[in-house]
């Protein structure tokens, strides 16, 4: 990793893994952007969807600042759906393979990222896990990784695996790219990834809030965006660091219910949350209004009924939209044919 740099001034951002939540993390970072708490991030780092957001705040921020990253961000995830993350490539299948594609990521990848703005960005890391040699990495699925997949415990299951933090700065296309789809590649959803020889699935199995690549380069102030209910932090291996961990205060879903899920509806909830609890947070956590932290839980129950009523209120002008614009169509239509029938 190189010498420490010790004492480093600026706050490292670290961006968790947790698939279809991670929107929660673009909603946050919205609103620490507009109370101006993000200028002084010198460094980024993530796992799995995190590495994504994290690649997308750098290069974004690389382009044009603060309210270009956010924008980036949120342009990618309108485009994440369902058919990224279960994509299905007919010749893939026919030749026998039995996992999911990584086209619609890889196209994204290209329609979003510059690489050449990542040679100016920020520092920026994202985690792989990789695979010990004794698990099978071929295109067909091992019984090995099934018991990985159904193991309940994942420090026992990957305990065999070790994390690896690239650094995405000056890289080539290919080696970034790769690195992207490492981050992210989900055991038996896909296949692990190659990267110079070695094999490399999700990060997020290793070490899913990865303050250590950062730490490691002498940041000493960091803000963690988790996807979990419960800090997954160990503030005893960072004795020294100010560490401000924002924890989500719902339950954002399960396995298919939000790590899986990139619903629109669900995605528009889940941003427009976190939009809400930011700015809580920034109360909170930042700024330490002691007022604010004694009735916290009754806020953060009233940013929940607010983003319910607002997903439902959209739900119910979309649906109001899309009637009467069916109705203008029927009337065009009507229209159009009695000037022929007059003709």
């Amino acid at each position: 990793m190189g010498d420490i740099i010790e004492g480093k001034t600026g706050t490292g951002l670290v961006l968790a893994g947790g698939g279809g939540k991670g929107i929660y993390q673009v909603g946050i970072l919205k609103s620490l952007a507009e109370g101006g708490l993000l200028q002084d991030i010198v460094a980024v780092s993530g796992s799995s969807i995190g590495g994504i957001n994290a690649v997308l705040f750098a290069e974004g921020l690389a382009e044009g600042g603060i309210d270009r990253a956010i924008k980036q961000m949120e342009e990618c995830w309108d485009d994440m759906n369902e058919g990224v993350l279960f994509d299905v490539d007919e010749e893939s299948i026919r030749a026998g393979e039995k996992r999911f594609s990584r086209n619609e990521t890889k196209r994204l990848i290209d329609k979003y990222l510059t690489y050449e703005l990542l040679e100016k960005s920020i520092d920026l890391y994202i985690t792989g896990a990789k695979c010990p040699a004794t698990i099978n990495t071929t295109d067909v699925i091992s019984q090995e990784e099934m018991n990985l997949l159904w193991t309940l415990s994942t420090e026992e299951s990957y305990k065999d695996f070790t994390a690896e933090y690239f650094h995405l700065n000056n890289k080539s296309e290919d080696f970034v790219k790769s690195a992207i789809l490492a981050t992210s590649a989900l055991p038996v959803i896909y296949s692990p990834v190659n990267i110079e020889g070695e094999f490399y699935v999700d990060g997020g199995v290793k070490d899913n809030n990865p303050i250590k690549p950062l730490y490691d380069i002498g940041i000493r102030r960091f803000i963690v965006i988790e996807l979990g209910t419960k800090s997954a932090i160990n503030p005893d291996i960072f004795p020294d660091a100010e560490i401000i961990d924002i924890v989500p205060s719902i339950d954002l879903g399960k396995l298919v219910s939000g790590t899986l899920n990139f619903d629109k509806q669900d995605k528009a909830f889940k941003k427009y949350f976190a939009e809400l609890e930011g700015k809580r947070y920034i109360k909170t956590l930042f700024e330490k209004d002691e007022d604010y932290i004694a009735i916290q839980d009754s806020l953060a129950r009233l940013d929940l009924e607010a983003a319910k009523k607002k997903v439902q209120y959209d739900r119910t002008y979309e649906t109001l939209e899309s009637s009467v614009n069916r109705n203008f169509d029927y009337i065009k239509n009507l229209e159009e044919s009695l000037k022929k029938l007059e003709d």
